[in-house]
This record gives C-alpha cells, sequence and structure tokens, in this order.
C-alpha cells in the first residue's frame, strides 16, 4: 500500500487461519489510518512509510504531522486495549458493517473450529482516501476450520483406495 502504484490495481489479502476478531479488527483499524497516512507521505515526499519510524524522527517541519500523530496513537491504543481485552467490545465498533461482520464471532468460535470468514474491508472502485483518491481493495480471509472434520474429511477418499481385511 505505500508504494507509488496505482491503487485500483492493488489488492490486499489478509489469511488469517485462525480466524481471530483481534486481527480483523486490527486490519480494520490500519486501513482507517492508511487513508490518512499514506496521502500525507505522497503529499510531503515521504520515503519512510513507516509510522513509528517516522515518528521517531524530527518531523517539526510538516505542518499535518502532529494531527498524523495523533490518529497514529490513537489507532494503537485501540488495538492495544481489545488485545488486552481479547475482544472487540461495542465501544470500538463504529458502524452497522463491523457490528455485522464481528457478530460472526459466536460462542463456541475457536481457531481450529470456524466458519469461514470473507470480509471486505475497502473496495477501489468505491472507496477513496482523504485527497479523494482510489484506495486498494483489502480482504479479510479466514478459512473454514472444523476440527478433526476435515481431518476425516480427506481421510475417507484414501480409506476408499484400499482393501480392508479383518482378522
Amino acid at each position: 500500500m505505500a508504494y507509488d502504484y496505482p491503487t485500483e490495481k492493488v489488492s490486499v489479502y489478509v489469511s488469517d487461519d485462525g480466524g481471530s476478531a483481534l486481527t480483523l479488527f486490527a486490519f480494520m483499524e490500519a486501513a482507517k489510518f492508511a487513508r490518512h497516512w499514506l496521502p500525507f507521505c505522497r503529499e510531503n515526499e515521504i520515503v519512510e512509510r513507516c509510522p513509528e519510524a517516522f515518528f521517531e524522527m524530527d518531523h517539526s517541519r510538516f505542518s499535518e504531522a502532529e494531527n498524523i500523530k495523533i490518529m497514529y496513537r490513537g489507532m494503537k491504543v485501540r488495538v492495544d486495549n481489545v488485545i488486552e481485552q481479547g475482544k472487540v467490545d461495542g465501544e470500538y465498533i463504529t458502524g452497522e458493517g463491523e457490528s455485522q461482520v464481528f457478530s460472526k464471532w459466536k460462542d463456541g468460535f475457536i481457531r481450529q473450529d470456524h466458519p469461514t470468514i470473507i470480509q471486505v474491508l475497502s473496495d477501489s472502485k468505491k472507496e477513496r482516501d482523504i485527497t479523494g483518491n482510489a484506495v486498494p481493495n483489502l480482504i479479510y480471509v479466514s478459512r473454514e476450520k472444523a476440527g478433526h472434520q476435515n481431518t476425516i474429511l480427506k481421510l475417507v477418499p484414501l480409506m476408499s483406495l484400499f482393501e480392508f481385511q479383518l482378522p
């Protein structure tokens, strides 16, 4: 996302086999921040695109830097709080779409046993950054896990290839 490349031609997929709501939340927060951060970097010809490294340097010559830094620190605090709590609470959900996404995490949802989750976080055809430029497609994917059932489903066809002899 940080390169000067036509964003409408970029798709970023995060594949999370564990199906973690915390990973999805962090990805969503990073996407929101990127809508401000990347235009700031382009406008100011900033090569160091890592916010943490940028804010450790002297950035006083950039008028918007302090506002961007406040956004970045806020994002980090929200993500850290969610990680500390171990779940995404309603106070961090900012709309019906997010509420609907996080409702997929139900009781009994564990990394070894959960449904498929595919969430488009941004669509380059519809969404823009703060300067009006298209943002890359951002997609979160977590494949279905069904515990031992996946193993059984893989073994059944193999077992049918062999003859069994009972003693």
